[in-house]
């Protein structure tokens, strides 16, 4: 089970994460090609107050790239957080561009195909670095992503990261805790979880950290030189943070020459690979119940139909929106174009759709279908079924059929809607890279997309049927807990199967 290998520019901070992830990226085969890093435009200022980037620390992001014996490539903050909203757009003047023009940069210089990201929960910096990837078709590859934070901090402890806090911010921390390392911080941070909810990874602000040493730096680093900065004084939780005056490289007892990959080898680093996070696998009770006998699905030629449901007349059904062509690809679009004709009949456009279920021929066809269905949606598209039923289960001459679900939206103020599109490559669940989100929350009704077994960091399938089964579920479960933390109960669920052989993969689920 091997994915594409890619050539990947690090991006880095210096703390912790960043780092961490790149080691996370060798680990499933990757190569770190050059590191990046965006930093103040005025060198005075080590804080700066941005929703993106640690800045405190990133002064002496060059020497990261000397421990690693890469080519770094800086660029300045020069805009500002001007759009700040769940979403992201390219706005003139935003941070958020400065990370572009960088990311061009080097992908142009270097050949890159991918950028290592050390986003663990924050949506507002995923949502960004994801859009600046995919404008530049790169591919985010965050595996940190929503991981459980005292096991990543076990984690990055066991895998010799020697990372120092730099700034503390935080009810519990001061000034005395800088320059600690997190081997001997890990008690005191796992104590303030317990005690005052403190994140132990820092995903609250509550600290941020310098790395000193990796098991992909060549040489480690040794901090010489220094100088506290006591940024507020806040009885309760007073900020300070170390200014990097001066640091030194340090030889390490490692042979030289060694690739990437050989350096894990060296330090005895395993259980990073993809395939090592699928210990966990079970059922997760995504379905109320299952059959053991499978029903063969068989769409029949209908005019669409519009109804209402749920008891809510905001909410609205369209189906059996068939489409008729010599190809695939103009069967979609004639789907399309029946679809707009529907949605103008209840008053609504693409924008309010909730989910779409795709029926396909063929899965050879998919593609062609594919590339015009992307074409239909925008920024948050709604979560979407797709299933090949086989040509002779659809009407004759219809290669795709869709039924729709939305839901109409009074104004942008009051709508409850809430879009899940994660498109990082992590060891969370798939990616999904285009035309439809993982979740959509709407009132009080979560819709999930279709659920593959694809082990998330190399987005193949497992090649085990029944852990096949167990790990589509996980997926589906994963995504409900992240748009539904409090839980939700399951309305309803569909498991499709290829053949009715392995309809006992899904019994008593």
């Amino acid at each position: 089970m091997k994915s594409r290998k890619m050539r990947v520019i690090g991006l880095i901070s210096g703390g912790k994460d960043s780092c961490f992830n790149l080691v996370h990226c060798v680990a499933a085969d990757h190569e770190i090609v050059a590191l990046a890093n965006l930093k103040p435009t005025d060198n005075t200022v080590d804080e700066l107050d941005s929703q993106m980037y640690q800045t405190v620390g990133t002064s002496a992001a060059e020497y990261i790239a000397k421990a690693m014996d890469l080519p770094l490539f800086v660029g300045n903050i020069s805009g500002t957080g001007n759009s700040t909203g769940r979403d992201y757009l390219p706005t003139e003047g935003d941070e958020v561009e400065d990370l572009y023009d960088l990311l061009k940069r080097v992908s142009e210089e270097t050949g890159a195909q991918g950028v290592s990201v050390g986003a663990i929960l924050s949506d507002y910096q995923r949502v960004r670095v994801e859009s600046v990837c995919l404008r530049l078709k790169l591919t985010p590859l965050a595996y940190l992503w929503r991981r459980n934070q005292a096991e990543l901090l076990k984690e990055m402890i066991s895998c010799k990261m020697e990372c120092i806090l730099i700034k503390v911010a935080c009810l519990g921390l001061d000034s005395t805790h800088l320059e600690q390392t997190l081997n001997s911080m890990e008690p005191t941070l796992l104590k303030l979880e317990k005690k005052f909810g403190v994140n132990v990874c820092g995903e609250g602000g509550e600290y941020e950290t310098y790395t000193l040493d990796s098991p992909l730096f060549i040489k480690k680093l040794k901090l010489s030189k220094r100088t506290v900065v006591n940024h507020t004084t806040d009885p309760i939780a007073p900020v300070s943070y170390l200014h990097l005056d001066e640091l030194e490289l340090v030889d390490k007892d490692v042979p030289e020459g060694l690739s990437q990959k050989q350096r894990l080898d060296h330090y005895g680093i395993k259980g990073l690979e993809p395939e090592s996070y699928l210990e966990d696998l079970e059922h997760t009770n995504i379905c109320k119940k299952s059959s053991s006998t499978a029903d063969r699905l068989v769409i029949e030629q209908k005019p669409p139909e519009i109804s209402y449901n749920f008891g809510d007349e905001d909410w609205f059904e369209i189906l059996s929106l068939q489409g008729y062509g010599d190809t695939s690809g103009e069967c979609m679009e004639s789907v399309a174009r029946l679809l707009d004709t529907q949605l103008q009949q209840v008053g609504v456009t693409r924008k309010e759709l909730i989910r779409t279920k795709v029926y396909i021929d063929r899965m050879e066809n998919y593609a062609e279908i594919n590339n015009i269905y992307v074409q239909q949606f925008g920024l948050n598209p709604p979560v979407r079924v797709c299933v090949a039923v086989g040509d002779k289960n659809l009407p004759k001459g219809c290669k795709v059929s869709m039924d729709v679900r939305g839901k109409k939206q009074e104004s942008p103020e009051g709508d409850d809607r809430r879009c899940l599109h994660v498109q990082g490559i992590s060891h969370w669940a798939p990616a999904n890279i285009g035309p439809y989100s993982q979740g959509y929350l709407a009132g009080e009704y979560l819709h999930v997309s279709g659920q593959i077994g694809l082990i998330p960091g190399i987005m193949t399938l497992h090649p085990e049927a029944g852990l096949e089964v167990d790990l589509a579920y996980r997926h589906a479960f994963r995504v409900q807990e992240a748009m539904a933390p409090a839980g939700c109960n399951i309305h309803s669920a569909v498991c499709y199967i290829v053949d009715q052989a392995n309809s006992s993969l899904i019994k008593n689920v």
